[in-house]
């Protein structure tokens, strides 16, 4: 333990798996980027491809849901998803280690298939990649600095609550 209750990171089993598994994302998102560099391609040959993805992580029949339902079902992911991989291709330094939350910050997106939620987030990059997606304005960004105590927090919140 470190001071103020903190675990070290080799003391939690649980962040050295989260590490490792943002490491393995980022690792096999550069190889993507890669490969469609190589072959001069862009996100849109990528769509099948995200589709049999999500069937299989979802254990699911790829025939049991048209492709079209599922972007549309997960349209800020899919969004998020397709315009991350077109930065990455149109950036030649683009470096995948230094975006490896990207990954865990897209699945989080995964929830706006439900039309009630709203994802609450600081993070202006959210927000850009999905400013196309039909889920945009289930997307909610603040200031850090309006979370800073309980009040503010409260305000932030009844101001979603009071927009749904």
């Amino acid at each position: 333990m470190l001071g103020f209750g903190v675990r070290s990171a080799a003391a939690s089993p649980q962040i050295n798996e989260c590490a490792k598994v943002k490491s393995e994302m980022a690792l096999a998102f550069g190889q993507l980027v890669s490969s469609a560099k190589q072959q001069s391609l862009s996100s849109k040959h990528y769509s099948d491809p995200w589709f049999q993805g999500i069937a299989m992580r979802a254990k699911a029949d790829v025939s049991s849901r048209s492709q079209a339902e599922i972007v549309s079902a997960l349209n800020a992911y899919y969004t998020f998803e397709m315009a991350k991989l077109e930065v990455a291709i149109k950036n030649r330094d683009y470096n995948p280690e230094k975006h490896k939350n990207d990954a865990f910050d897209a699945e989080q997106l995964v929830y706006l298939s439900d039309p009630s939620l709203r994802f609450l987030t600081c993070d202006q990059g959210i927000k850009n990649l999905t400013e196309k997606s039909s889920q945009a304005v289930q997307i909610i960004t603040v200031k850090k600095a309006s979370l800073t105590n309980a009040a503010s927090v409260e305000s932030v919140l009844e101001g979603i609550v009071s927009s749904c």
